[in-house]
């Protein structure tokens, strides 16, 4: 009974810390745009809204084969209190290899990789509605 013990203990820190690691933040109006039959990108947009400064560091969907972050550097500087739009003509997902075509409704899950203060990443998800 012991080793179980230490076992739970062991895993309730781990899971504290992690906690502690991620940051809190709003992913808000997640959508992304239709693709034809033919296309094999499209781009994804989000609204993101941390509570402390963060930077947007990578993406991944099951839908493609490669996400990217489409900022200056390769990463996205998020201040803490504000909302920063992914947005058309500006930071933005772009999703390389498709692997299936984007319509009208579908939800694209993506997840999105962000790294704090302290250099501690972690991840969030969200569905980008096609349209």
């Amino acid at each position: 009974m012991r080793v179980w013990a230490r076992w739970a203990a062991a895993s309730a820190a781990l899971l504290m810390a992690a906690g502690a690691a991620a940051a809190d933040l709003r992913l808000a109006d997640g959508w992304a745009r239709a693709s034809g039959p033919a296309e094999t990108a499209t781009e994804a947009y989000v609204e993101i809204t941390p509570d402390a400064p963060l930077r947007l560091v990578g993406a991944r969907s099951p839908w493609a084969a490669e996400v990217r972050v489409l900022a200056p550097g390769g990463a996205l500087r998020l201040p803490a209190g504000r909302t920063t739009a992914l947005a058309p003509g500006g930071p933005r997902l772009r999703l390389d290899g498709l692997r299936w075509q984007v319509r009208d409704g579908d939800v694209i899950p993506v997840s999105l990789v962000f790294e704090d203060a302290d250099g501690r990443r972690f991840v969030r998800h969200f569905g980008a509605a096609g349209r």
